[in-house]
């Protein structure tokens, strides 16, 4: 009971830190995407993943002001994005990973390709690559029983043009290997949508062969982040995505200042509260002016010899 009451009310503040941030999420959203989505989607990423409310409030605002920036949806559904919380020097912080859906679509608005696909190969399939002058894939999945265990997976991306497709392919191994390299592996895809993020590991490798373009690279830039080794193709982002990311940390930085500043005011009025006097003060007397009195009330006064007007000479 304890415990559900500590979650909710985590939940609680962590919704009002992104309503707080709701002027910094409309202000990055590209056109199309209301903010009441954005929230919506970054709400339901915490509640699949409850490590997030444990996480430093400027990575929260950080990995949702770049969800906001790419238009990606960070809850997981649909594999377009995800909002994962890494542990660094002890603390929880929130990170956005790009979903295989999300490169995908990063790629089309960049042009780069007209049609991406990946697959997993299971070993019931008939695969066959073959390089050299003639380079050709072939993939027949099997479609009565069990396909058996997964041996492969690949991506494939087709240009514009009457250019040839371009494919890489991936051992399971290999898959398994930058699995192991995640960072996100205590609280991770891989663990609930294994197949996603297979496929999601061969488009990230057909991606960097592509020409690219500011949104998949600011993709690419943020993936590499979430793997020990840091950026194993990508060396150098695009200036625009530093400068994204350098946006997002000063928001977060700002988010994190007027939550202190917040918290300093409402210490001292609650100080101002209990310095206050718990007892009533005697209410102030004032001495009673009576009103001018008027011409006729002198008069009436004068004849009933109350009133000592000014002795004037006579």
């Amino acid at each position: 009971m304890a415990k559900s009451l500590a979650i909710r009310e985590k939940y609680q503040n962590f919704t009002a830190l992104m309503e707080r941030q709701r002027p910094n999420l409309q202000a990055v959203l590209p056109p199309g995407w209301d903010v009441e989505r954005m929230i919506a989607s970054i709400r339901l990423a915490a509640i699949r993943e409850s490590k997030l409310l444990d996480c430093t409030k400027e990575s929260l605002v950080r990995a949702s002001i770049e969800a906001a920036r790419l238009g990606l949806d960070p809850s997981g559904v649909g594999g377009y994005a995800y909002m994962i919380p890494f542990r660094n020097h002890g603390k929880l912080e929130a990170q956005l990973i790009p979903g295989y859906r999300g490169l995908i679509r990063a790629a089309y608005r960049a042009g780069v390709a007209k049609n991406i696909r990946a697959e997993v190969v299971y070993s019931g399939d008939v695969f066959e690559e073959v390089l050299g002058s003639e380079p050709k894939l072939v993939h027949v999945p099997l479609r009565m029983g069990d396909r058996g265990e997964p041996v492969a997976v690949y991506a494939i991306a087709y240009t514009d043009g009457d250019a040839p497709p371009l494919w890489v392919t991936m051992s399971i191994d290999e898959v398994k290997s930058i699995e192991a390299r995640s960072k996100a592996r205590s609280f991770s895809p891989w663990k609930t949508d294994w197949t996603e993020m297979a496929k999601k590991t061969a488009i990230r490798r057909l991606c960097k062969l592509l020409p690219g373009g500011d949104e998949l690279d600011s993709m690419l830039y943020l993936d590499d982040k979430a793997y020990n080794g840091g950026p194993s193709v990508v060396t150098v982002m695009d200036h625009q995505a530093l400068a994204a990311g350098a946006e997002a940390a000063e928001l977060a930085a700002e988010a994190a200042a007027e939550e202190k500043k917040s918290k300093r005011l409402a210490k001292k009025l609650k100080g101002e509260e209990e310095a206050a006097p718990t007892e009533d003060a005697a209410p102030v007397e004032y001495e009673e002016i009576p009103p001018e009195p008027t011409e006729e009330d002198v008069s009436t006064m004068e004849e009933a010899g109350l009133f000592q007007g000014e002795e004037t000479d006579r």
